[in-house]
């Protein structure tokens, strides 16, 4: 099973799953270009090879049943996940180190029923589709408790990382949120209160009557701002980028 191991020093948690060695390998031939027939019969991504591959999780499709032909957008669990949606979210701690359970969602959306059809020269209604499955499954993996990040994202070629050359992205849910994402969510949530408390200064001051024949009155801001601590206590003191936004 995979496992979340937390570095001590920088605090980032980082996956260790050993089952993605076990993925297949469509680039053999290094620095060569493979012409790519519209189908494989090998290739579990091709129409009519869904027996190859976990059960669907979503498929926009004419009719007919799950895991089986007609299909145009299909999303697949990974069959050599790097996090699985078993185990648990504790935490352990084993001496100097911490860990968990690898616990999360990783899933496939194969773009294209066509195996040599890439995104940039598909149709505007493909793309279209591709993205709505995007949607749909970023809506139902938020519901799961359990799910902290949800990242969607795209290899192309062997440089990138990809296993298979048949177009598809990735999709994975996780029960941790990367450091650099949550200290940029804090910074941005940080601006936001800031440029609120900003505007109820200014609110309240322009309600006010005037005194002093000036523009710029002693009151007392009634929101506290983490990038300005002193301004809901000090009367009168507005710093210059309140100033500027209630000119």
């Amino acid at each position: 099973m995979p496992q979340l191991r937390q570095d001590p020093t920088t605090k980032e948690w980082v996956i260790i799953a050993v089952e993605r060695a076990k993925r297949p390998r469509d680039f053999i031939q290094s620095g060569v270009l493979i012409e790519k027939p519209p189908h494989r019969d090998d290739c579990p991504f091709c129409p009519g090879n869904e027996h190859l591959t976990p059960h669907e999780t979503l498929a926009y499709r004419n009719g007919g049943l799950p895991d089986s032909r007609g299909w145009w957008v299909r999303v697949i669990a990974n069959k050599f996940p790097a996090l699985s949606p078993e185990g648990s979210i504790q935490r352990e701690e084993t001496g100097f180190f911490r860990m968990m359970d690898g616990v999360g969602i990783h899933e496939v959306v194969i773009e294209s029923p066509i195996h040599n059809q890439i995104l940039p020269l598909m149709e505007d209604k493909q793309v279209e589709e591709i993205l709505l499955a995007y949607r749909e499954r970023y809506l139902a993996l938020r519901e799961d408790p359990r799910v902290k990040l949800i990242i969607i994202f795209k290899n192309h070629g062997k440089a990138a990382g990809t296993s298979l050359d048949h177009s598809h992205s990735q999709l994975v849910g996780t029960s941790v949120v990367p450091s650099n994402i949550r200290k940029n969510w804090k910074r941005r949530r940080a601006i936001s209160m800031t440029t609120a408390d900003a505007c109820i200064a200014i609110r309240y001051r322009k309600n006010l009557p005037s005194e002093r024949g000036s523009s710029w009155m002693p009151i007392h801001l009634l929101s506290f701002s983490p990038l300005h601590p002193g301004l809901h206590s000090k009367p009168g003191s507005f710093p210059r980028s309140i100033r500027h936004l209630s000119a």
